[in-house]
């Protein structure tokens, strides 16, 4: 057994000692820090901790009221935390941001990669990057995290871009947030709500992420790559999908509902062989996509609906946006959903459930978003992440099976209205939701902080 703490902010950059615990090791999301040798259980719980110094409390309560709590911010400097070199969205908004942001102000990369995926992202990004680590900033810099909340105990300005899919936040990214963060940023005003209301009581500001207009934008010439077929007759064929193709990107998990997508699918065009469904999985093993087929195959047989899969570049997915007729989604719950915001860039209808991020970026006038069947928690999900332990997510029942019906029925019988729809969305986009937007967002926040 070991001793550990748990702490508590009282001020930017401090913490105190709320109790003592002994315990093998941290439990999975504990707010707990290891206790330091040589002290009694009396003298830590008389201990402060400022930035990531261990003091007494009495020494701390005693120096001039002018120097408690106070945190300087370095001017026109950042200390940024964060995934840089993987396919995820986290990595991708990061790289996107920082290539901006690094024009106006000094930056310093901590970078967060358990290891570097950089073979998927450009040489002369890559390169910019790594020398971006080799920037060093002052002390008083502020700390801006993009990234889930960590325990983060430097005694600097701290700042966490982040988000999150279910309709209530779970206590411990909550307790995260209030402990070792100033403020936060979330992507939609939507979010920002369901934080507050989760009891976040640090600052919170709409911060949007955005989409590269230069490399999501409408093309002539989009092809698809051969794709097996998992359902009709036919299954196990290789094949590139024909007719008019709904698109669809995703990392196979429940979040994402692929047999609800399938079983709507199927309900919408059995009949129909100028129908077809391409499910985009970005999956890492044989299993993800062995897994993805079974669960097709158990909702569809008819309709036809291919499976691609692979690690795909951004000018792969551009082409495979423009190579479809449109984007649908059947995701429980979405922090931002930024395929469907390329996919919109290229001029494709979206169509997505109503929840989550998708009630501040699409309506009716520029997107075909469906309805939901309430929410509820999903058993298991604690696997794939702790923070989703008896959180409830959007539930697609009945009447969203009916909605996402309708909705591809709709795109595919009245296609010039659906594209009437989808140039709105991508004016949308590409005027409030590029990359270059993000990073001005950011530099008008960090210029109110710098003063």
């Amino acid at each position: 057994m070991r001793r550990f703490v748990e702490l508590e902010r009282s001020a930017p950059g401090i913490h105190r000692v709320k109790r003592v615990v002994m315990a093998a090791k941290p439990p999975m999301g504990s707010l707990l820090v290891a206790a330091p040798a040589g002290k009694t259980d009396a003298e830590l719980l008389q201990s402060v901790i400022v930035g990531d110094r261990w003091m007494s409390a009495d020494r701390l309560d005693n120096a001039p009221v002018e120097r408690r709590g106070r945190v300087p911010i370095g001017l026109r400097e950042i200390l940024w935390s964060g995934h840089v070199f993987n396919l995820g969205g986290y990595a991708k908004a990061n790289r996107e941001v920082l290539l901006r942001v690094r024009n106006s102000v000094k930056v310093q990369l901590s970078q967060d990669d358990l290891k570097d995926m950089d073979r998927f992202v450009d040489p002369t990004v890559t390169a910019i990057l790594r020398t971006l680590k080799g920037e060093q900033v002052s002390m008083d810099a502020p700390l801006l995290r993009f990234y889930t909340p960590k325990i983060e105990m430097e005694r600097r300005y701290r700042i966490c871009w982040t988000m999150m899919e279910t309709q209530r936040i779970h206590h411990d990214f909550v307790n995260r947030l209030n402990l070792y963060y100033d403020e936060a940023w979330i992507p939609t005003p939507w979010y920002c709500q369901v934080f507050r209301d989760s009891g976040v009581k640090i600052p919170l500001h709409p911060m949007p992420l955005g989409v590269n207009t230069q490399v999501f934008r409408p093309m002539d010439g989009g092809q698809f790559p051969s794709c097996e077929l998992v359902t009709t007759p036919n299954a196990g064929r290789f094949e590139r999908p024909h007719g008019f193709t709904f698109f669809t990107v995703f990392q196979p998990t429940f979040r994402k509902n692929t047999p609800f997508l399938a079983e709507a699918f199927e309900a919408a065009f059995a009949s129909d062989p100028d129908a077809a469904l391409v499910l985009g999985t970005t999956a890492h093993g044989t299993w993800a996509n062995a897994e993805v087929k079974r669960q097709v195959r158990e909702k569809a047989r008819n309709a036809r609906i291919y499976v691609l899969s692979g690690d795909f570049l951004e000018q792969d997915l551009a082409r495979f946006y423009n190579a479809s007729q449109a984007f649908v989604a059947a995701s429980m719950g979405e922090g931002w959903n930024l395929p469907m915001c390329e996919a919109g860039a290229c001029g494709k209808p979206v169509i997505v459930p109503r929840n989550t991020s998708h009630l501040d970026l699409v309506d009716d006038s520029c997107g075909f978003p469906y309805d939901m069947d309430g929410t509820a928690t999903v058993p298991g999900s604690e696997r794939i992440c702790g923070w989703y332990d008896q959180m409830p997510f959007s539930r697609l029942g009945k009447n969203a099976k009916e909605g996402l019906v309708a909705a591809m029925r709709t795109v595919k019988g009245s296609y010039q209205a659906a594209l009437d729809r989808g140039a709105r969305f991508m004016d949308r986009l590409r005027r409030d939701y590029t990359w270059d937007r993000s990073a001005d967002r950011v530099l008008d926040r960090m210029a109110k902080l710098w003063g």
